[in-house]
């Protein structure tokens, strides 16, 4: 009887499906490990997605904001005294009060304001549009954003801030991503699929347990780049975009940890049951060139030299305003050249002369991709933010498509530039204000905080009054001549020209703005509004050498040179060191025929750089009208010398050696100019019989 009920209970197992066995154990294993997920959550455990970034880490834990007790008694957050260099000046009740919507604005600089503050930033312009969009709540908006803020700390500004019980997050970034200098090591070459498995492991609670204490037993081999507080970009160490190098970018994984961070964003956000919305972040096509360019590898000695002499040719057709021709010469570079972000903008300026605006948009957006120094989101990262928003059912304001679609209505392309940016990234007023409505019609549409209203015109324009009534004109003209002077020092100095310019609308004797439009007014060959922009600079800063050395450049370009030898003689006299000041008051001197008297200043400098190849040949060819020949070859022979490819100092030789009778020594520096200008006059007349 035993053995036929054994044998029974065998046949029934015999006869159970195998995909039955399989689902209870999945079932028994699924069900344990939610059991052990609850019980670490009553303990109190956290996961590493909600404490730890796998890719960085950071040397300090200082808070943004601080607690500080009013005269009343009542607890506030203050942002941090140590933060305000990168952060607004912003304040809110620790404890949320009833009927209180609490909206935290979070990204970089664009998000903090620059280059003004967060009064006109978009969170400025929502804390006075939201109470007449939806009057049935309480407002209380604060800028979080933090200048040049990449994600990796954005997430960790979100992580601090998620403990003031917020109900709104909205994010903007992307733009800051490759700022800061630092490495991934082997995460690099890891599958996308791993890391993405990792990442979603890395929410639950037992994965942090048996992750700690693995760390614990062990000496990992690679560690989280460690970076410092607060933001150490590489612009601070180097002389502008020319750190960045192609090769050093590492894109794909800066995008996977973009994407990683926006993971955790709608995590925090959602742990501490606010709700969140993702901007994509714009850039100015149109009217801001590539911060670098670089050349394609393998380009060889032959190609870069037929690449330059096009691409100059272009620039000369453009100026002269044969905008077809310069297109066509820009076209032939490309075939040589096709990685260099430039001649991708430039081509695109052409196209836009040449109402050709899908092309047009076409090559600008190809310039923002092959730009070395990327601090304009590129194309795979606004795709990110779109991607991950929407595989998480996240609410988007698309702003790069918004005003891309604005442009082309209002100007027939979309290629958005100084219609919309200050500068390669940050927007106008107007720019913000645009934003902010378009973040209001998003709320509206998600309905996650009640009935928002649709604004009037009239509301909008009553709240934009109020906005700027409480702006000083002077203090965004200095914001502007700030941005300026960082746009000039990046190299971007038409950019900064024209920002300069804007700035002296409010501040018109404001003597750092004049330099910077002077400078950018000479380039554009406007010589007496330079003379006008400088002399004014100048008298404002009559101490300051930069001011004095452009505009004694500018008065000898306008033929101006008596007060041209004023300024130059004034900077000698503050830099007594500078071999410049000293020759181009001998220069001037020269070019006034006064060759006895220019020999003092060009020794002058002579003293000071005894290796200028320039300066040899101008004592050289001074010394030669005054007829003192022995001198005159000593110094035409070293300027040769240092600079071989000098074809003007071979043929002052060559016709010093004429005249002394030594014509094989002549003609040996005649063919050198010929072998340089092939089509130099004096010298082919000199070598003919």
């Amino acid at each position: 009887m035993t053995s036929r009920r054994a044998n029974s209970r065998q046949a029934t197992a015999r006869r159970a499906p195998w995909w039955k066995k399989l689902l209870f154990s999945l079932l028994a294993t699924v069900l344990f490990f939610a059991l052990l997920e609850v019980a670490l959550w009553l303990c109190g455990v956290q996961t590493v997605a909600s404490t730890d970034d796998p890719y960085v880490g950071f040397a300090g834990n200082l808070p943004l904001f601080v607690e500080q007790t009013d005269e009343q008694g009542q607890a506030n957050m203050v942002t941090a005294r140590g933060k305000l260099a990168w952060f607004n000046e912003q304040h809110f009740p620790r404890e949320k009060p009833p009927g209180v919507r609490r909206v935290f604005c979070l990204g970089g600089s664009t998000t903090y304001g620059r280059p003004y503050d967060h009064r006109t930033a978009f969170s400025g312009w929502l804390a006075e549009l939201l109470p007449l969009a939806a009057p049935d709540a309480t407002w209380e908006v604060i800028n979080a954003g933090g200048v040049s803020y990449a994600s990796y700390r954005v997430t960790g500004v979100m992580r601090e801030l998620a403990r003031y019980e917020p109900d709104l997050f909205i994010v903007y970034t992307g733009h800051n991503e490759f700022l800061e200098d630092r490495t991934y090591g082997e995460l690099r070459d890891k599958p996308a699929a791993l890391l993405e498995t990792a990442g979603l492991l890395s929410r639950t609670r037992t994965y942090s347990v048996l992750h700690r204490l693995i760390a614990r037993e062990s000496k990992p081999q690679q560690q989280p780049t460690r970076l410092p507080e607060e933001v150490d970009a590489v612009l601070d160490h180097s002389v502008g975009p020319s750190a960045y190098e192609r090769e050093g970018l590492q894109r794909e994984a800066v995008l996977e940890h973009f994407r990683w961070n926006l993971q955790q964003m709608i995590a925090i956000a959602r742990e501490c049951g606010a709700e969140i919305v993702f901007v994509v972040p714009a850039s100015n096509l149109k009217d801001c060139s590539p911060l670098k360019s670089q050349h394609r590898a393998g380009l060889s000695d032959e190609e870069s030299a037929q690449w330059r002499r096009l691409f100059d040719e272009g620039g000369e057709f453009a100026r002269a305003g044969e905008f077809g021709e310069a297109l066509s010469a820009y076209d032939k570079a490309i075939e040589l050249d096709d990685r260099y972000a430039e001649l991708h903008f430039r081509r695109g300026r052409m196209l836009l002369a040449l109402d050709r605006p899908a092309e047009a948009t076409t090559a600008f957006g190809r310039a923002l991709e092959e730009d070395v120094c990327p601090l304009r989101a590129p194309t795979a990262f606004c795709d990110a933010v779109r991607e991950v928003a929407a595989a998480s059912e996240v609410p988007v304001v698309d702003f790069e498509l918004l005003v891309k679609n604005d442009c082309l209505a209002r100007h027939g392309h979309n290629a958005p530039g100084e219609e919309y940016f200050l500068d390669h990234v940050h927007p106008t007023i107007a720019g913000h204000k645009f934003l902010a409505t378009a973040i209001l019609e998003a709320l509206r549409e998600q309905g996650a905080f009640g009935e928002v209203h649709a604004l009037s015109d009239e509301q909008i324009a009553t709240a934009e009054r109020r906005i700027l009534e409480r702006i000083d004109p002077r203090d965004h003209a200095v914001a502007l001549r700030n941005l300026a002077k960082v746009l000039n020092w990046a190299g971007k100095h038409d950019e900064a020209g024209r920002l300069a310019q804007k700035s002296l609308e409010a501040a018109p004797d404001d003597p750092e703005s004049l330099l910077i439009a002077g400078a950018w007014l000479k380039s554009q060959g406007r010589l007496d509004e330079a003379i006008d922009h400088l002399q004014r600079s100048v008298s404002g800063m009559p101490e300051y050498a930069d001011a004095r050395q452009l505009l004694g450049a500018v008065l000898v370009d306008a033929g101006r040179l008596d007060e041209a030898r004023e300024q130059f003689a004034a900077l000698a006299r503050l830099r007594p060191d500078d071999a410049h000041a000293w020759q181009m008051q001998g220069a001037i001197l020269a070019e006034q025929g006064k060759y006895a008297e220019s020999l003092e200043f060009y020794q002058q400098a002579l003293a000071l750089n005894a290796d200028d190849a320039d300066l040899h040949y101008n004592l050289g060819f001074a010394l030669l009208r005054l007829d003192r020949r022995v001198e005159s070859e000593t110094h035409l022979r070293r300027a040769v010398e240092l600079n071989g490819r000098d074809a003007e100092a071979h043929y002052q030789l060559g016709r010093l050696l004429e005249a002394a009778g030594r014509r094989e020594e002549a003609v040996a520096q005649f063919q050198a100019v010929l072998r340089l200008v092939p089509d130099h006059r004096g010298a082919r007349e000199a070598l003919s019989p």
